[in-house]
């Protein structure tokens, strides 16, 4: 007969994660503190794995709430709808890594800037998961002022593909990349049709499957990670050597802005869905969130500095 949870101890953070050792041990992230911003089927995903991999502290930022197009790919279900979306995920959360210290903000981050910057005033790391330039602007402002690494995820329409871009002090920053991209992307809640905090277009709940979302927002993840144990004699700092880019690009299938690539079939020498591709990015001298920043960045490097 095997015993029930309830006449045994309740199992531990060291319990459920004692498969990652080897990987990267607990105690390297434990104290490490992340923030998500947006928790739609991108960022609640990425929430899941920090903790499946033993972040120990994870700030939870989002002002929707779970509607019922979100749950066929959302970490959240059925039982969790019309609830506050970082309710639901910190609910999640907390029973697939027991010993994990969650905060919540339900903020409305375009209007309250302040309160952000307040909310994730002690995370090493922000995640820009939200589905919306005007909303990753605020973002990566705050990147920039306070000099901390982010990583932004997004899908593109349908689906279809999507980018990962990582942002360090003194690197080209989200502005830079993307301040005249005129990329169709996807939009996926009520909240974002509703006003401009989330959202660019009066689109709601694009189609795309929980499987195009994934590889997105596990890169996210993994960028994250790899941040995290940079230093500290971690297994997976070997991806340093890798992951040197701040873009990657992925391509789900040969739709929308992939509809001309060549088949993936055997060969390499093209481009071609289902891998990942990193692209270097470059700062925009009349960048208007980093441009005076990065004018002294290359004054610095061109004398040696």
């Amino acid at each position: 007969m095997i015993p029930s949870l309830a006449q045994n101890a309740a199992p531990s953070s060291a319990d459920t994660l004692a498969r990652n050792g080897g990987v990267v041990e607990t105690r390297l992230l434990s104290d490490c503190t992340v923030a998500i911003i947006g928790l739609g089927s991108g960022g609640s995903l990425i929430a899941d794995q920090l903790a499946r991999a033993g972040v120990g502290n994870l700030v939870l930022v989002d002002f929707d709430t779970l509607e019922t197009h979100n749950v066929g790919r959302h970490l959240c279900d059925i039982a969790d709808l019309g609830r506050r979306k970082t309710a639901a995920v910190a609910d999640a959360l907390r029973r697939r890594a027991p010993g994990i210290d969650i905060q919540t903000a339900e903020i409305d981050i375009v209007a309250d800037p302040e309160a952000l910057a307040e909310a994730v005033r002690r995370c090493q790391i922000l995640v820009g998961a939200t589905d919306g330039n005007p909303s990753r602007r605020i973002v990566n402002r705050l990147a920039i002022e306070s000099s901390r690494t982010a990583v932004y995820g997004r899908a593109y329409t349908r689906a279809c593909g999507g980018d990962v871009l990582r942002t360090r002090s003194g690197e080209p920053c989200w502005e830079c990349t993307y301040g005249r991209s005129t990329t169709e992307e996807e939009v996926a809640s009520a909240y974002s049709n509703n006003g401009v905090a989330y959202a660019d277009r009066p689109v709601v709940a694009e189609p795309g499957l929980a499987l195009d979302i994934a590889p997105i927002a596990l890169m996210c993840a993994r960028l994250v990670l790899a941040e995290l144990v940079r230093g500290k004699g971690s297994a997976i700092e070997s991806l340093d050597a890798d992951l040197t880019a701040g873009l990657y690009l992925w391509a789900n299938r040969r739709e929308g802005s992939f509809e001309h690539w060549k088949p993936m079939e055997f060969g390499l020498r093209e481009f071609a869905v289902q891998r990942w591709y990193g692209m270097r990015t470059a700062h925009d001298a009349q960048c208007p969130a980093c441009a005076e920043g990065a004018m002294v960045s290359a004054m610095l490097a061109e004398h040696g500095l």
